[in-house]
This record gives C-alpha cells, sequence and structure tokens, in this order.
C-alpha cells in the first residue's frame, strides 16, 4: 500500500487527493469519468471497484489535465 502526498508550493502544506484536486479546479467525479475512460485496473490486486480519489494515483499537469498513471513492477 502507498501514500501518495501533495504538496502546496503557495503554502508549503501537504494536501489529501481531494484537497489537490479542489486546488486545480477539479472535481473527484471527473478524475473517476476519467479512470472509467481509460478503464484503468483497480490498483489493488483483487479489488474490484475504484471508489474515490485515494484510489487512483494521478496528477494534473500544467495545462490542468489529469494523469492517471499505474505502479510499474519489477
Amino acid at each position: 500500500m502507498y501514500l501518495i502526498v501533495y504538496y502546496d508550493c503557495d503554502t508549503g502544506n501537504t494536501m489529501t487527493a481531494r484537497e489537490y484536486l479542489k486546488k486545480c479546479g477539479l472535481t473527484e467525479e471527473s478524475l473517476l469519468m476519467k479512470w472509467a475512460e481509460e478503464s484503468y485496473e483497480p490498483l489493488f490486486p483483487g479489488n474490484t471497484v475504484v471508489k474515490s480519489a485515494y484510489d487512483i494515483k494521478f496528477a494534473v499537469n500544467d495545462s490542468g489535465e489529469l494523469m492517471l498513471y499505474q505502479e510499474m513492477s519489477d
């Protein structure tokens, strides 16, 4: 299990996934929709449902677009 922390350069504070989305002007719903459109697999083996932003590894690029990614195995 991994903990992804987002850093706010303006305040120096860490943010949750939901706080990061809000700061970037995005919604959790838009993240879940993008995940569904791109048919990403669940992050954890045996997990069949992605329920929230905390279940998806993502970033927002300089253009404000969501970028999804997965762990690469050895």
